[in-house]
């Protein structure tokens, strides 16, 4: 039976699909706002463990399509500790920075 309380409808509605591409696996997640169906937040992971390496994309899509930020990291192991490297982009406040983690 239909509802007539409109306040009781969701406010955003959310997928997700996954998939494998030449050993990456890829996953992208879309959040569309309900008030008035125009714009979707939009985000992409890809992961490739044999070579201990992801990326990350988000954006936003509507009138037009836009990425707001950008990551990428790339792990090593060496001699027993751990090293991560992952370089940042964040188109929305045009700031850039590179994180270096190292586990002993």
């Amino acid at each position: 039976r239909p509802t007539t309380d409109f306040a009781s409808l969701p406010r955003s509605i959310w997928g997700k699909a996954s998939t494998n591409v030449s050993g990456w696996g890829v996953s992208a997640r879309a959040d569309l706002d309900c008030d008035g169906f125009n714009s979707a937040d939009i985000e992409v992971n890809a992961d490739n463990e044999e070579n201990d390496m992801s990326v990350k994309m988000v954006a936003s899509a509507g009138g037009e399509f836009s990425v707001k930020s950008v990551e990428a990291t790339k792990g090593m192991d060496m001699d027993g500790a751990r090293l991560t490297v992952t370089p940042r982009l964040n188109l929305e406040d045009d700031d850039k920075d590179v994180v270096v983690t190292y586990n002993n």
